[in-house]
């Protein structure tokens, strides 16, 4: 898998979870992405987000 398809995995799937809200947590996205059946390299690249108690905010587009 090639960089692009997968950050425009990463892409769709946060556009559908951000879709409606303003924060998201890290387990959230994981647990949707698994949900989604992405493959494994993208989850790797998820499950490499930081997992403080922080949220993420995706700015408007």
């Amino acid at each position: 898998m090639t960089d692009e398809p997968a950050n425009r995995m990463i892409d769709d799937l946060l556009d559908d979870i951000y879709h409606g809200q303003e924060r998201i947590s890290q387990a959230e996205i994981h647990r949707r992405a698994v949900a989604a059946e992405l493959p494994a390299a993208v989850l790797t690249r998820i499950s490499a987000l930081p997992r403080a108690s922080t949220r993420w905010t995706r700015s408007p587009t």
